[in-house]
This record gives structure tokens, sequence and C-alpha cells, in this order.
């Protein structure tokens, strides 16, 4: 082959190469003037026009539009980008903890509890999965499994207030009204303007 044309074919693959990462480059910068500004679809679609090669770039273009869709309350298309997400990085854990958000948002209760697992599986004791498997369980009715495992969580971060809210709140709802209503009073010694242990406390008294 000509050196000439050898020359210009690789110089062509070259720049190509070079103009896609300036697009996924582009692309992010763009999304995240749009989202400092409070627009997230906008920043979402942004990232529509970054063409990834790489990888790990898919996959953060991918992950970083699960994040703006959920803020943008379009749950369907955060579940499907962390979905995407979770495909070009199997063996992460973070699409999946992203994906929680929206299926928490959405209300698709059973379909969180077998993402929070999967998580589970993949990091075990990880304890953003582990408290949103409590707060998935208690939306499910399941009071006795989510106190189970606020329980868990408290043992290793007992300053936890939102793990002790869940705690109490999961013992009302199981009808555990003494041991609730200790759990309400123990919250407000810690919290004493927190509202939703005055009503707690109230519903466990009575």
């Amino acid at each position: 082959m000509n050196k000439t044309i050898i020359i210009a074919i690789t110089t062509f693959f070259c720049a190509s190469a070079t103009a896609r990462a300036d697009s996924v480059t582009g692309a992010l910068a763009r999304s995240y003037r749009l989202e400092a500004r409070g627009k997230h679809a906008a920043a979402a679609r942004a990232l529509s026009n970054a063409t990834p090669t790489r990888r790990l770039d898919r996959y953060f273009v991918l992950l970083r539009q699960g994040w703006l869709r959920y803020r943008a309350r379009d749950y369907s298309g955060a579940i499907s980008a962390y979905r995407s997400a979770a495909r070009v990085a199997p063996d992460a854990v973070e699409p999946l903890l992203g994906l929680l958000l929206p299926q928490m948002a959405a209300r698709r209760w059973r379909d969180a509890l077998g993402t929070a697992r999967a998580c589970l599986r993949k990091a075990p004791g990880n304890r953003i999965a582990t408290r949103r498997r409590a707060y998935i369980l208690f939306n499910l009715g399941r009071y006795r499994a989510a106190a189970r495992i606020y329980r868990y969580v408290l043992q290793r971060y007992p300053s936890d207030l939102e793990m002790q809210r869940g705690l109490a709140w999961s013992l009302l709802r199981d009808g555990q009204r003494g041991a609730a209503k200790r759990a309400f009073a123990r919250l407000l010694r810690l919290s004493p303007s927190d509202s939703s242990a005055k009503r707690g406390l109230r519903l466990a008294s009575r």
C-alpha cells in the first residue's frame, strides 16, 4: 500500500478517535453545566450526543444518564439507563444502587427488593443496600423483617437516626406498641424536634 495512503488512513482513525473522545468530554461538560442550573432533563439529553467507544466511558455516561433522569423524575428512563450501565459493568455494585432510586421512587417495591438482594450478593453487608432493603421491606408491609434489618444496621451504626426512626415505625406497624413507644422515646431524646417520632409516640401511647 502506498505510504501516503497509509498515513492518511492512520490520520483519519486517530482524528475520529479524538473526535469521539472530545464528544464525550464536551457532552459531559454540558451536562454538568445544565445540572448545576437544575435542568436535569436537558442535562440527560446533552449526553445523547456522546459517542463513547471505551467501556469505562460508556459505563460512566449511562450511569450519569440514570442519575439525571432520576432527578428529572423520568423513572422509566432512569431504570433503563441504570440497567444498561449494569450490563456494561456486570461486576459493579453502583449501577444497582442507582437503580434502586427510580424503582423506589416509582414504588416498584418488588423490583426494588430484587435489586437490593442482587446488590448484597455482590457486596455482602453494603450499608446503602442494607438500609434501602429495610425501607423496601417496610413498604411491602413486611414490618418484622424490616425491623430485623433496622436493628442489624443500628448494631453497627448506633447513632443513625434514620434507622432508629425506621425501627420504631416498623415495631409500631407490627403491633409491638411497647417496644415502639420505647424506640420513639429514645429517638426523641436524641432528636427532640423530630416530628415523625412525636407522631409515632402519640400513636404508640394510645
